[in-house]
């Protein structure tokens, strides 16, 4: 079930046709509710959820996002980890076995990304440029004031259901579920997990990359997610010419049968690497962006309300890079 819960909340995934909260997960699979919350809470206060993030599509907020290495020995010196997780344009850091640091951040749509991730780090990392890879992660909808409005306040509560959101708003309750499946459908924001790698017991992490023409990514990317069966989907990417995907497998034998699953793919260069960690930033940025713009707009910020289920943990017990 907890397996279930973590792929059906995260957004997008291949088990719903839109945003799901804990309510819906309910009605989904016939689960009762009580146990659904339980399972939740359990996951949080345990450490294995670290957080849940809503995170709005960058283009609505002027931005768009990219993906660099950077060429480092490691471990990094805590004081470089530090600084690079203060620096609120930096979505995440994945040093993966073996290969160099990748840098995942957003930047202001109009700037050179090259020049701008220097001018963040005030040039104190070595870019391998030639890895630059920006996402292709187009916004497919119209957003309105009202939709604003109901993303604001799900990246402060990210598991309210569509009638708590409608009351904390004021936005009629049909509305806002119809906003949601908008949203939803056009690539407006996503949902993710923060998975906590100490907290998984025997947990065997891996990111699966290949490369294939652009017009066959999302195509691939369900393909990926549907081989990786009961296993944990943790992260995946929209990039322009790659599928890339990080997922956490129980045990050895499950990564070699999905390797021999890979073989079914129609794809010419794809690999698996195991064994890698990853630095949560925050999503400040997004945050501050979204309020701004909703301050421009003169919108009413909603009203406060005690969450049904308890909020994810905001501090992180993942080790340094």
């Amino acid at each position: 079930m907890d397996k279930i819960i973590l792929r059906t909340i995260q957004w997008p995934n291949d088990l719903s046709e839109k945003r799901a909260c804990l309510w819906d997960i309910s009605k989904q699979y016939n689960f009762p509710i009580t146990t659904v919350k339980n399972r939740w809470r359990n996951m949080v206060t345990e450490g294995f959820i670290v957080d849940l993030i809503v995170k709005p599509n960058e283009e609505i907020l002027g931005f768009n996002r990219a993906v660099i290495a950077i060429n480092e020995k490691t471990p990094l010196p805590k004081e470089t980890v530090q600084f690079l997780k203060r620096i609120e344009y930096i979505n995440y850091l994945y040093l993966i076995e073996d290969e160099n640091i990748m840098v995942d951040f957003i930047y202001p749509k109009g700037k050179d990304p090259i020049e701008f991730i220097n001018e963040i780090t005030e040039s104190r990392l070595h870019l391998l440029e030639q890895s630059l890879t920006l996402t292709d992660n187009r916004l497919e909808c119209s957003v309105s004031k009202k939709d604003l409005a109901i993303l604001d306040l799900l990246m402060s509560q990210p598991l309210l259901n569509v009638k708590e959101i409608s009351t904390q708003t004021g936005i009629n309750r049909t509305v806002v579920s119809k906003s949601i499946e908008k949203l939803s459908a056009g690539n407006a924001f996503t949902v993710e997990p923060i998975i906590n790698i100490k907290a998984v017991e025997n947990g065997i992490f891996a990111i699966y990359m290949a490369e294939v023409p652009n017009s066959r990514v999302k195509i691939m990317t369900r393909d990926v997610c549907l081989l990786l069966n009961h296993n944990f989907l943790m992260t995946k990417y929209f990039v322009l010419n790659r599928v890339i995907i990080l997922a956490c497998f129980p045990n050895q034998q499950e990564i070699e049968e999905f390797k021999i699953k890979m073989n079914s793919l129609n794809v010419e260069k794809q690999v698996l690497t195991v064994s890698f960690r990853t630095i949560p930033t925050g999503t400040h940025i997004y945050k501050k962006q979204l309020e701004n713009l909703i301050s421009r707009l003169h919108l009413p910020q909603p009203m406060e309300s005690k969450a049904l289920v308890s909020e994810p943990i905001r501090d992180f017990s993942i080790d340094d890079i």
